[in-house]
């Protein structure tokens, strides 16, 4: 009865602890002055071209020839701590059409269906080496789809890249890239102020909130097969949703569910399937732990979330 009951007081401590975390959190707005600015092209596969003023994609010819632009620009999260939470994340780019050098003047987020993305980059890169021959890799895990523009200057505000800033927090991260959505197709261009634009009015803002040592919990499993689970919305209400996107077509997936006092409450066996939404309504309000279990890789995530 006393070791039940030492277990009990010490799950309850760290659900005390968790729960006086929750009401902690801040929020700081990203500098891109000190960013490294790049671009990969297609069409000068070896030359470099460091410094660059615009955070900028294209779909174009160069002397009849078809030639693509993207632009990569570092960010510096250093002012977030290690382990934190991310609650929140907008990043907000801005036309340049004082742009002379790419596109149309004056006319930055130009041509028909020019959507485009954003994406982490996975791979180190250095903006005075930087090729198209030598680009670095990104990737498409919680891209930012950028819609095609309704007008030929137009700006894109409070643009939700939550999940890509945990991302960058989690795992190794070289900043962002921009290209186009659509590269066959031809006369189009997304062209932003970077964090080197002589213009401050047209620099990128990124305003992040997060909790420090909160409910996140990342990956710890060993090797290159990178393995996470995430389980939302936390708190929840009724439903959380466990989503695990690197799974394999024969991969079978144990999620668990334990009380505080490690009693086991739930379990589900799931093949080949990348995420699972599971009826938490039962559940009285409080802290639970979780475990996603790849029983076919041996990976294993554990985490926490609050029931409302």
């Amino acid at each position: 009865m006393k070791t039940t009951r030492l277990l009990s007081l010490t799950a309850f401590l760290v659900c005390a602890n968790v729960l006086i975390t929750v009401a902690q959190t801040s929020t700081v707005t990203i500098s891109f002055d000190n960013s490294q600015v790049g671009m990969e092209r297609s069409g000068a596969p070896t030359e470099p071209v460091p410094g660059m003023p615009d955070f900028a994609a294209y779909s174009w010819t160069c002397n009849s020839v078809p030639c693509i632009g993207r632009t990569l620009m570092t960010v510096d999260l250093s002012m977030i701590p290690d382990g934190a939470l991310i609650l929140d994340a907008r990043l907000s780019l801005f036309a340049d059409p004082a742009c002379s050098y790419l596109g149309y003047y004056g006319q930055p987020t130009y041509g028909e269906n020019n959507g485009g993305y954003v994406r982490r980059i996975t791979s180190p890169w250095d903006a005075a080496t930087l090729t198209w021959q030598n680009k670095p890799t990104a990737s498409k895990r919680h891209q930012l789809l950028l819609n095609s523009s309704s007008t030929d200057v137009q700006d894109y505000i409070n643009q939700d890249i939550t999940r890509m800033v945990q991302d960058m927090m989690d795992y190794p991260s070289y900043g962002i890239l921009l290209r186009m959505g659509d590269e066959e197709n031809h006369y189009k261009s997304l062209i932003f102020g970077s964090g080197l634009n002589d213009n401050p009015a047209l620099r990128p803002q990124l305003t992040v909130t997060y909790r420090a040592n909160g409910l996140h919990e990342r990956n710890t499993a060993a090797g290159d097969n990178l393995w996470e689970a995430e389980a939302y919305p936390n708190p929840a209400p009724d439903r959380l949703t466990f989503e695990f996107p690197f799974v394999g077509q024969q991969d079978v997936v144990a999620v668990t569910v334990y009380s505080v006092t490690g009693q086991l409450l739930r379990i589900e066996n799931l093949t080949a399937i990348n995420g699972y939404s599971m009826d938490v309504s039962s559940l009285h309000a409080g802290c639970y732990f979780f475990k996603v279990e790849n029983k076919t890789s041996h990976n294993c995530f554990a985490g926490k979330f609050l029931k409302q």
